[in-house]
């Protein structure tokens, strides 16, 4: 089913390459706020010929930041009129007592922090594991889902459901108690009527997980749940809603064929309408989904060939068919959890993780075609190649770029990168630059 391409994609500049571009392009990124005023092709308009010379601010950084006493993680990134809204796991030790939770960070456009909010903090295990967690609401709002114990012992994980608005004030909080079961949220979604769709994973203490989704009210209270294959090991990842139900993504494990891609269609009950898997005899990943149109959507997981995890990308017809897909011959890490983007273009941005030279995690920033050819790849700078870093979460910004979050996991300190829109940044963490741009006629 899927093909292989006969050329590697396009991957990041050489060494020469990226001195050039640094001393020729990108001088200011090692003086802090500085302006530099320079005319490139490369940087101008990606989807349009400009008729008449303009010039626009282009602002990248790529830092890190955290709050005394406290660790953060970021995992969601939301684009706002005059900055980004930043939402993330906190762990705070005061008096020697640590208290764990969930808290906003609003920045300005420059990534500088300026309000920080708690949304909720208790004595327990709480997480969220990546931008999917997440979602607006239907009336400008914010819904996080997250995953709560209620003590530092207890093997019990709920559901912790929190609306809250941009200024990181709290408007409802509920927890879905389910006291025999462990959930966690991947994906979650306002849904047409008001409430939310949650896909993501359950298990019982002594068992893997199994594939999940489990339906809200507008105040978070459940109103159906269910397990789909509950005897074979899988987890839901990505949801979208169509007329008359929900596409959910993931991946079940086959005794013939190891884990598998597997998607589904159910009701607005969530019955069952169909349901596919994807892949071959070794152990392939999860996918995620991003809804192209009313009749098809693009996927993108991993493939695994010989023991080596290859990117897999794909679109689908509204019964699950692939109409094309694509193989590269470029191996990876893992897809990350980062809800797959769309282009204006009509493709899609998503985000691979690569391993380092000592074997740690590092992120891979993919931007594919409408066709499912590459644009471009970009690793990000500044990953260090002894630790493991990850970006969980993309999201589009005004002047075209991109702005990603997510944490160092050793350190646990949140990482912010802002990216113009071929995906370059500043060179390493704790830089920051504005470049003016001056836009010319007839210039592509």
């Amino acid at each position: 089913m899927a093909q292989t391409l006969p050329n590697t994609p396009q991957g990041n500049p050489s060494t020469s390459d990226i001195a050039c571009f640094e001393k020729n392009q990108l001088r200011p990124f090692y003086q802090k706020k500085m302006l530099m005023k320079c005319l490139i092709s490369f940087l101008i308009c990606s989807f349009c010929v400009c008729q008449i010379a303009t010039a626009q601010n282009i602002v990248y950084f790529n830092k890190s930041f955290s709050l005394d006493t406290s660790n953060t993680a970021v995992g969601k990134c939301i684009t706002l009129q005059n900055g980004y809204l930043f939402t993330g796991n906190w762990v705070w030790t005061e008096n020697g007592i640590t208290q764990q939770g969930f808290i906003t960070i609003k920045t300005d456009l420059n990534g500088n922090v300026q309000v920080s909010k708690q949304l909720y903090g208790h004595v327990g295990w709480s997480f969220i594991t990546s931008g999917g967690d997440v979602t607006k609401t239907l009336d400008g709002n914010y819904l996080l889902v997250g995953t709560i114990t209620h003590d530092y012992v207890s093997e019990n994980e709920d559901l912790i459901l929190i609306k809250y608005n941009e200024a990181g004030d709290t408007i409802w909080r509920n927890t879905i108690q389910k006291p025999t079961t462990v959930e966690q949220c991947f994906n979650v979604l306002a849904t047409s009527d008001g409430g939310y769709i949650i896909a993501g994973r359950q298990r019982t203490f002594n068992q893997n997980g199994r594939f999940f989704v489990l339906k809200t009210d507008s105040l978070g209270n459940e109103e159906w749940s269910s397990q789909y294959h509950p005897l074979q090991h899988g987890a839901a990842f990505s949801i979208f809603e169509t007329d008359t139900g929900y596409v959910v993504s993931g991946y079940v494990e086959y005794f013939q064929t190891d884990g598998d891609l597997f998607i589904m269609e159910i009701d607005k009950q969530g019955n069952v309408v169909w349901e596919k898997n994807y892949g071959g005899n070794e152990s392939d990943s999860a996918g995620l989904l991003l809804k192209n149109n009313s009749n098809t959507c693009f996927i993108a997981n991993t493939m695994q060939q010989n023991n080596v995890y290859r990117p897999w990308v794909a679109l689908l017809n509204s019964i699950g068919d692939t109409i094309w897909s694509k193989t590269f011959n470029q191996e990876v890490g893992a897809l990350q959890e980062a809800p797959l983007q769309p282009t204006p273009d009509g493709g899609f941005v998503c985000l691979y993780s690569y391993d380092t030279e000592l074997g740690y995690r590092a992120p891979w920033l993919w931007r594919f075609t409408a066709t499912g050819d590459t644009l471009w790849t970009r690793r990000i700078p500044g990953a260090p190649s002894n630790n493991n870093t990850y970006l969980k979460d993309i999201a589009p910004t005004h002047d075209g770029g991109w702005v990603l979050s997510g944490f160092n996991y050793s350190q646990q300190s949140s990482w912010v990168v802002k990216t113009d829109s071929l995906g370059h940044t500043c060179s390493f963490i704790g830089c920051d630059s504005t470049v003016v741009v001056e836009v010319l006629p007839g210039i592509p």
